[in-house]
C-alpha cells in the first residue's frame, strides 16, 4: 500500500538554499515516526548521471533509485527477470534493472543481460551493480526528450545512494 508521490520545494528568504536546508535521512525518518506507522519507507528520490561499464565498453546512463514498492512509484515493463524487491532495497543489494537497448547493446540480447554485471560510481565509490531485471521503456518521445534525449535510466535500489551525510 503506498500513500503516492509527494515532493518538497525548498524555499529560502534569499533565494540562496545551503545543506543546512536540505531534507536529510534524518528528516525522513521523522517524518515516517509522525505518521504514526503508517509509513514503511520515505523516498529521497536520488539520481545521478553515471558512466557505466561493461568490458571495454562504456556509455552515460541516469542510475535512479526507487524506494519501497518500486512498481507502485515506477511501473516498468519488465520484459526478462525481475524488479527489486522490498528486501533487495532494505538489504541495500547491489542490484539494477536495466533498459532493454541498454541490454541488446552491451550484452547483444535483453535475456542475456540478467545475471551479468555492470561498473559504476555511486556516491564517489566505484559499485558492481548485478542486472537482475529488463524493462522496455514505454515513455513517449516528448518524455524521453524531457528526460535527456537518448540517455537511458537504469534503476538501483535508492538505498544504495542513502548514507547518514544523505540530503535532498
Amino acid at each position: 500500500i503506498g500513500l503516492g508521490v509527494g515532493f518538497t520545494y525548498i524555499i529560502t528568504d534569499d533565494g540562496y538554499y545551503t545543506s543546512d536546508d536540505m531534507f536529510t535521512k534524518d528528516d525522513a525518518e521523522r517524518v515516517k515516526e509522525a505518521m504514526g506507522g503508517i509509513l514503511d519507507y520515505v523516498g529521497m528520490n536520488q539520481a545521478e548521471r553515471c558512466d557505466f561499464k561493461v568490458g571495454r565498453k562504456t556509455e552515460k546512463a541516469y542510475l535512479t533509485g526507487l524506494a519501497e514498492n518500486p512498481m507502485a512509484y515506477k511501473p516498468l515493463k519488465i520484459t526478462y527477470g525481475r524488479m527489486f524487491s522490498n528486501k533487495d532495497i532494505h538489504e541495500e543489494r547491489k542490484y539494477a534493472v536495466v533498459e532493454e537497448s541498454f541490454a541488446r547493446r552491451f550484452f547483444g540480447t535483453e535475456e542475456n543481460a540478467v545475471g551479468k554485471t555492470v561498473k559504476t560510481t555511486i556516491e564517489q565509490a566505484e559499485t558492481e551493480l548485478t542486472i537482475v531485471g529488463v524493462y522496455k521503456n514505454r515513455d513517449s518521445a516528448l518524455m524521453k526528450l524531457l528526460s535527456g534525449g537518448d540517455i537511458g535510466t537504469i534503476y538501483c535500489p535508492e538505498t544504495l545512494f542513502i548514507n547518514d551525510n544523505s540530503y535532498v
